[in-house]
């Protein structure tokens, strides 16, 4: 049992450190964030042992979005989480929708573009930001406002 709340607490403080960290060295005055919904993750998958053994460690997800909210909060910034359903399916670059199961980790899209399925993902949680808050021109001109704010994501189109 001690055991056990030693490796909690231990969790827990890595947790504070790195919410902190993340806040301390993030130039933007906007995080922003997937959204996890455990809730309708579990329901859609009722007899799905395995997702439920998974959805037990979302506990420990959740708390750390709270500090990172909390912390951001603290020094004037905000935290905004948005809704993750189907951006690693979704190609960022042309926006053509994909089946792609969790095995396979890479974005190829007929469009040239070649991409690790999170950082796919990364893009269209920040462009779905953006076009919810009227800030949406184009791939080109969000692919240069990444570049601005250090975010380095290497999105290189194949063209044949």
């Amino acid at each position: 049992k001690t055991m056990k709340r030693k490796s909690a607490n231990q969790l827990k403080d890595s947790q504070h450190k790195l919410s902190r960290k993340i806040v301390d060295n993030t130039k933007a005055n906007t995080i922003i964030i997937g959204k996890l919904e455990t809730k309708k993750l579990s329901q859609k998958n009722k007899y799905a042992k395995g997702l439920h053994k998974s959805l037990q460690n979302t506990g420990n997800i959740s708390r750390f979005v709270r500090f990172l909210i909390y912390k951001t909060k603290l020094i004037g910034k905000r935290t905004i989480e948005i809704n993750e359903r189907g951006t690693s399916k979704k190609c960022c670059v042309c926006g053509r929708k994909h089946k792609m199961p969790l095995y396979k980790r890479t974005m190829i899209c007929d469009c040239g573009n070649l991409l690790d399925r999170d950082k796919n993902s990364t893009v269209n949680i920040m462009s779905k930001f953006l076009s919810q808050n009227g800030m949406w021109t184009s791939y080109q001109q969000f692919a240069g406002n990444l570049r601005k704010t250090g975010l380095v994501i290497d999105i290189m189109p194949r063209y044949s």
